[in-house]
């Protein structure tokens, strides 16, 4: 992604506010996150075959 369009996306993306209690896991970064997700709908793939190494997020 480049980064003119990240510039353009990353205020639409709602700001996630940390719980103390119970926080869970640590979120990945956003721009990963989208990455991912528009790599699986450019390529057809299911979501399991992401490539986790590429993006730094789980499948």
């Amino acid at each position: 992604m480049s980064e003119e369009l990240w510039k353009r996306l990353a205020p639409l993306i709602p700001v996630r506010e940390r719980r103390f209690r119970y926080p869970g896991r640590l979120p990945v970064d956003d721009r990963a996150a989208l990455e991912g997700i528009l790599w699986v709908l450019r390529n057809d793939v299911p979501w399991r075959e992401l490539p986790t190494a590429l993006f730094g997020v789980s499948g």
